[in-house]
């Protein structure tokens, strides 16, 4: 086998002195004087060095080969380094992978590096002598596969190599999974194909993502709900690593919701005819995946509505498959903005299913939650006009306006709220508003403005969120409540936190349509 196509044989015969590694006890000192860049030109000298003394001769890459791959391929070529024993600026290489792009994973197809090819083939593993079983290799390995991850544009798939059985636990504990026995025979011993998936993790690290402000006020900025909206190619939300990424991403925005969107079918791309263009969509809190989210349904479908080559955007609905439920988002006629959608505000319709609340019946649980109403937002019983429990897991609480009024924002003993079993997710206190009774409120006295009907404020602790500034979900509660108690099918809501929003409701049997206003304030490139 010639040197440039060692792949087969670099890769095990390097690892195999590395085997016992992944089990090993790894020495903290060791890996915290060892840090993992790109590498440059004036390291291949010493890589040179390095491979000489970790391959068998007939196998081992020469000098001008090294230089080919780091001049062509060189960000799939990265050090492990220590600086200079001396104590001066440079870095002294004690291990490299370098890789090469090729169309297919065969003996006669490594020689040479294609720019685009789908396929990341791993050449060489190698760890200097003294730095072996300290878990350098594993952490190396770790590294590359994140930072290839993370520079994936799309167009890599999967990153490959080939193994000896027993080296297999070593990369299986790096992320690669074991496909066959390979075709490639070099030797007696039987070698394995292996490979790691880049396209999944690829298509998320470098994702458009953008924060959107959802049921804003039309005519006062830094109002409404802040969602993260991220856009994915494709996405299986079974996958359990795939959840855990999307809740680490959902903590790195740390709003109050994360949603994911990718498309439901393989042809919602592009310029598309179709009435209706479906979309998977999953909700996180920066601690919990919920099932429900209207403030990010409402961020997400001004998103696809603002970036999306929708041929009839005013005739187009977009249907969100989230976990529960099937949802509906189309652009609103009437009113600012009336059905139009610019580069960075939409006004928007969604359907939701109703979530009615129904009134809590055991004295258990009507004490339960007057005690925590008075210790954690000061509520007197006497205040209390409706107490009950929806479908999604929010305790409904109807007050009088002075009572509303008085909880105010200082203070508040959130830990209270936690401490009540009733309920599951969250607590919506809502007061009647009297027509025209918006106390010193300007945000909500233009013409542009409906008249408000109710006030609500959601608070949250249980799902990571002391106080949500605009809950859309939480009218899926309040809408048919106010449309029952005041004897009609539109009402409109006020959400009276420290920002506010304005959800608008229309209750046809047992759905509700909400329209607010999506503003994008952020786009950029998701790099996790």
């Amino acid at each position: 086998m010639s040197e440039t196509n060692n792949i087969d044989s670099s890769v095990a015969t390097e690892v195999e002195t590395l085997d016992t590694e992944a089990n090993s006890t790894v020495v903290e000192d060791a890996l915290e004087t060892v840090h993992f860049r790109e590498s440059g030109p004036t390291d291949i000298p010493m890589v040179a060095v390095l491979e000489k003394a970790s391959y068998p001769e007939d196998e081992a890459a020469s000098k001008s080969t090294l230089q080919y791959r780091q001049h062509h391929a060189a960000p799939y070529f990265r050090c492990a380094v220590v600086k200079d024993s001396e104590g001066d600026d440079n870095d002294n290489v004690v291990g490299y992978i370098c890789s090469t792009r090729c169309r297919d994973f065969e003996h006669e197809s490594m020689s040479t590096h294609v720019f685009n090819g789908p396929l990341l083939a791993i050449h060489s593993v190698v760890v200097k002598d003294e730095y072996r079983h300290k878990g350098i290799a594993t952490a190396m390995l770790k590294d590359y596969v994140e930072e290839m991850r993370s520079m994936n544009d799309g167009s890599m798939e999967k990153l490959v190599l080939l193994a000896k059985q027993n080296l297999l636990a070593f990369y299986v504990n790096c992320g690669f999974s074991v496909v066959r026995p390979s075709a490639i025979q070099h030797g007696a011993d039987q070698w394995y194909d292996l490979e790691l998936d880049l396209l999944t993790f690829g298509e998320k690290a470098g994702s458009p993502c953008y924060i959107v402000d959802a049921f804003c006020h039309p005519e006062q900025a830094g109002t409404g709900n802040p969602a993260a909206v991220v856009l994915l190619k494709k996405a299986d939300a079974t996958d359990e690593s795939t959840l855990k990424w999307m809740q680490m991403v959902a903590q790195e925005f740390n709003l109050s919701e994360t949603a994911f969107v990718w498309p439901a079918r393989s042809d919602t791309t592009g310029d598309f005819e179709a009435v209706e263009v479906p979309y998977h969509i999953r909700y996180f809190t920066p601690t919990v995946q919920v099932p429900l989210c209207g403030h990010a349904t409402l961020a997400s479908a001004a998103v696809l509505f603002q970036t999306a080559s929708f041929k009839n955007k005013n005739e187009t609905k977009i249907v969100f498959h989230a976990p529960n439920d099937i949802l509906q988002a189309e652009l609103a006629m009437g009113g600012p903005c009336s059905g139009s959608s610019t580069r960075r505000m939409s006004r928007i319709t969604m359907e939701f299913p109703t979530k009615p609340a129904v009134k809590l019946e055991t004295k258990e649980d009507i004490n339960a939650v007057q005690a925590m109403l008075l210790a954690g937002l000061r509520i007197e019983s006497d205040s209390i006009v409706f107490m009950g429990l929806s479908r999604i897991g929010d305790l409904l609480i109807e007050v009088t306006q002075e009572s509303f009024q008085a909880i105010g924002f200082d203070d508040l003993a959130f830990e209270e709220l936690v401490k009540c079993n009733v309920y599951e997710r969250g607590v919506i206190v809502c007061c009647l508003l009297p027509e025209h009774e918006i106390e010193d409120d300007q945000s909500c006295k233009s013409d542009a403005s409906p008249t408000i009907d109710f006030l609500s404020r959601f608070f949250g602790p249980k799902a990571g969120v002391d106080e949500d500034p605009v809950t859309g979900s939480a009218h899926c509660v309040l809408a048919p409540y106010f449309v029952k108690k005041l004897g009609r099918d539109r009402v409109v809501g006020m959400q009276a936190s420290q920002r506010g929003g304005i959800v608008e409701c229309v209750v046809v049997k047992d759905r509700v349509k909400m329209t607010g206003i999506a503003v994008a304030v952020v786009d950029g490139t998701l790099r996790l």
